[in-house]
Order: C-alpha cells, then structure tokens, then sequence
C-alpha cells in the first residue's frame, strides 16, 4: 500500500510514513521530508545562536559548523537539555530570550574533553557509610563507589584510563580522519553504526569495551568525538571527507 507524500509530491510505501498523534492517520509528510524539514529547522536557529556566541569554539578556535555544541558555562547542560531538548536551547538563545554570558561555544572535542577531565570526587555527608577501596586500600564515603565495585571510583578511573590507553594504541592512536592524537578528545567508534544499540544491551563500554579491544576484536575504529558526530550526521563518513579534504580514511 502507497500513500502521496505532499512534500517531495512522491508516492512511497505507508512504511516510509509515521502515524498522527492521535494514532489513526498518517502523516502527510514521509519520513525523510519530515527529518529534512527538522534538521532545517534546527540548523537555522543553531546559525543563529553560534554566531551571536562568537561563531568559533572558545577554547581551539575550530569554526566547522557540525563540529559545534552550546556549552553550559555554570553547568546544568544535561539536566536543560532533558527538560526542554537541544533545539529549544539555541532556539532560546536565537530569540534573545537567555543571557548569553552564561554559554558559550565550543566544539565537540573540546566539549567532551572539559567533561572527562573535570571529575569531582563525591566526598559524602556527614554520617554517611563508608567502605574499604580493595585497590588503594582506604576507607572512603559509599559515594565514592560505583554501584557495587570494590573500586573506588578514583582507582577504577586510573584502570579504566590505563586500558584505555591501550585500546587506543591498538586502534592507531590518532583519529583516522583527521589524525588527532590528544587522547581526550578521541573516541571508540562502532564500524557498523551499532554502538548505541550495543550500549543499551550493556558490555560495549568503558572496561568492557576498551578489553574487547585490546582483545583484538574487530568492528572498530578511532575518531576525535568531532569527527564521531560529523560521520553521525554524514551515514558514517565525516564532513572532511565528504568535503573531500581527505580521501578513503575509513576503510568502509
């Protein structure tokens, strides 16, 4: 069964076509108008919104625009953006409707790194359990321990950054795209595009996934998180290639 979308004015299978709120209709527009339509949308207050912050990442200068996230200056990006989602946030910022001293721009890499880097011990509250580090050997608030670890998480977070180093010694240690080597702003990409769908069934992530790497088991391969995201947006091939700045360097 067909259905006219009256957008791209082509007839597509009902599959292609998303239900109304209600349920019982389907939508005018296919899937892939609709998905145009909202990037379009969300690309022109994003414009918007990074220019009035200086249009370059605040700490490295990087001005690529798929590159580019709004950072929370005082914090409280996460919980903002589950409140009212990212689109709102340069909408917000677009319309004037926020003080722009508290953001700035940056782009993903320096993003992402800022993030792993700032780690704040929990240091507990008065009369709050304590529990004996298996790995340093001291007596520390039960905050300090991720779910039911013997580490704490000021040793699992030295572990974890040992094997990490590993992994990503195994994987080329540079981005294969742009060949950025500072290891906080590289990541593990999945080859087959399956990562998030592998993160929610649990074991490709953090140790598990730095050992399966060192392990030698194929299906992955290195990226800074700007190229991460840049291949997200491109079906897996980063704007630098798609620019056509470099040539074949994923081995897709």
């Amino acid at each position: 069964m067909d259905k006219h979308c009256s957008k791209c004015d082509a007839d597509k299978p009902v599959t292609e076509f998303h239900l109304r709120c209600g349920g019982k209709y389907f939508r005018s527009w296919c899937d892939g108008c609709s998905v145009a339509h909202l990037r379009q949308y969300r690309h022109s207050y994003k414009d918007v919104a990074l220019n009035l912050l200086g249009g370059k990442c605040a700490l490295c200068g990087e001005t690529e625009r798929e590159f580019m996230s709004i950072d929370h200056l005082n914090g409280g990006g996460v919980a903002e953006r589950r409140r009212i989602g990212t689109n709102k946030i340069y909408k917000q910022i677009a319309d004037g409707l926020v003080d722009l001293t508290e953001y700035r721009a940056l782009c993903r890499n320096c993003n992402d790194s800022i993030q792993m880097l700032n780690i704040t011990p929990n240091e507990g509250t008065i009369g709050e359990k304590r529990k004996m580090c298996s790995r340093c050997e001291l007596s520390k608030f039960i905050g300090a321990f991720k779910g039911r670890s013997s580490y704490c998480r000021a040793c699992r977070k030295q572990h974890e950054q040992k094997l990490k180093i590993q992994a990503f010694t195994v994987l080329g240690g540079c981005c294969v795209c742009c060949k950025q080597t500072d290891i906080n702003k590289l990541t593990i990409d999945h080859l087959n595009g399956d990562g998030a769908a592998l993160r929610e069934k649990g074991g490709h992530a953090g140790l598990s996934l730095y050992t399966k790497v060192v392990a030698g088991e194929p299906g992955f391969r290195l990226l800074c998180w700007n190229c991460n995201f840049s291949a997200f947006l491109g079906h897996g091939i980063c704007v630098h290639e798609r620019k056509g700045q470099v040539q074949g360097a994923y081995g897709l």
